[in-house]
């Protein structure tokens, strides 16, 4: 198992940054930077679709694993399907994915050189910098809200009849942020990126401190899909923000390390919650995620204007 997630988590590292870098890059040369909310946001449905098509899915596979044969374990047909699909996935990117012909070629410099670029970039951008502390709050909710939903939800039940709407809610808050994606690919042009953003998260915090009040199971889906739907809002002008920010030639690094901050957050909000399980309920572990997330508003929103004024003017 620790050899399993060890490669899964070197194939994040290789492909988290660099594919989105391949995808942004070339649709920047065809469409320009104004386009950019349309490809971040394809890849970003794209992303919701699949969660949504596994959360269904994994349900199902382990029902007709069991019917199939004795010799099958309850998730087997699950590591079954997943290892054919990454070998289809494998086999459609050597037929048709070329960087070659995507990308000029450029002079190689060593990664020392390159994290040295990456570095200097980084810290002479404050919008960067605001985006990065953002993604860090980011992980920490993700990781309040994913542990604990389910548990809480079990919770709010008067009976174990109910369970099948586990399933349900998953692929719904899946679907919620997919639409909220599309939503604001739609409409960021009518509004200031930075400025929607910086709201779209205060509505994600309330929204949170709303779901975590809840205490029956019907307004309880209703706040938890809604805070999905604004998540998905969101991610749409902060992608934009931070892919005008970079050039094509670091842009796989630097959505590489977007990448690593978020699993950062997620990984010390992880230890902080299962610390504090201990003392206080599920609720009020998503109450401090909602703040932390606001603190992050407070701490970036004067930054982020303040780079808005500059550039328009």
């Amino acid at each position: 198992m620790s050899i399993g997630i060890i490669l899964y988590g070197l194939n994040r590292a290789i492909s988290t940054g660099s594919f989105d870098a391949l995808f942004i890059d070339s649709y920047i040369d065809v469409f320009g930077k104004n386009k950019l909310h349309d490809i971040t946001t394809r890849i970003n449905v794209l992303d919701a679709l699949g969660l949504a098509a596994g959360s269904l899915s994994g349900g199902i596979l382990p029902e007709i694993s069991n019917g199939w044969s004795p010799i099958f374990g309850t998730y087997d047909l699950n590591l079954v399907v997943q290892i054919v699909m990454t070998i289809i996935l494998i086999i459609l990117v050597i037929i048709f994915v070329n960087e070659a012909n995507l990308q000029q070629k450029e002079e190689r410099i060593s990664v020392i050189e390159h994290v040295k670029r990456s570095s200097l970039f980084i810290v002479n951008s404050k919008n960067v910098i605001c985006i990065f502390i953002s993604v860090f709050a980011t992980g920490y909710f993700l990781s309040a809200l994913e542990t604990y939903w389910q548990p809480h939800f079990i919770s709010l039940q008067t009976n174990n009849d109910q369970l099948f709407l586990l399933g349900i809610v998953a692929f719904l808050y899946l679907v919620a942020a997919m639409a909220g994606s599309l939503i604001s690919n739609k409409n960021i042009d009518r509004f200031n990126s930075r400025k929607i953003y910086l709201v779209l998260r205060v509505l994600m915090s309330i929204s949170i401190v709303f779901t975590a009040l809840q205490t029956n199971i019907s307004s309880f889906i209703v706040c938890y899909i809604i805070t999905y739907l604004i998540f998905g809002m969101a991610n749409i002008p902060e992608a934009v923000i931070l892919n005008r920010e970079i050039s094509n030639k670091i842009r796989a690094s630097i959505l590489s390390l977007n990448s690593l901050i978020l699993q950062i957050g997620m990984l010390l909000g992880s230890i902080a919650n299962s610390i504090m399980i201990k003392y206080i309920s599920i609720p009020r572990i998503w109450i401090i995620s909602a703040i932390i997330i606001f603190l992050s508003i407070l701490i970036t929103s004067k930054k982020l204007l303040e780079a808005d004024k500059f550039s328009s003017s």
